[in-house]
């Protein structure tokens, strides 16, 4: 099970049974369309991933997926369930939609 929390500046993706979210942090640009996007699960084992496809606010390349921290501040981590502490702690009380292994259209959350 997959859930997703879309934002217009933001996005996470959880999976079941994770205490962190797989993928999370604020977008470079803003989305629209928040209620209508697609996404898929593909391929097995090690090598299985899911795309998520999301309407930009404007129709141009950004110039990353996601923000970039102003000067002085960290890096924030993107992906967190590959640190070390999340992979000691396991589990997931996180909140979304859940969507059931396969493909399926998405209704976002207007929480940005």
């Amino acid at each position: 099970d997959i859930q997703f929390n879309i934002g217009r500046t933001w996005v996470e993706i959880w999976v079941k049974d994770e205490k962190v979210p797989r993928l999370q942090g604020k977008l470079f640009g803003r989305l629209k369309c928040l209620d209508e996007w697609l996404w898929e699960l593909d391929g097995d084992g090690d090598d299985r991933h899911v795309a998520v496809f999301l309407d930009k606010s404007k129709e141009c390349m950004w110039e990353d997926l996601w923000e970039k921290p102003a000067a002085g501040q960290p890096a924030v981590v993107h992906e967190p369930q590959a640190t070390p502490l999340a992979k000691e702690v396991g589990g997931h009380d996180g909140h979304g939609h859940d969507h059931e292994q396969g493909h399926g259209r998405g209704h976002g959350h207007g929480h940005g």
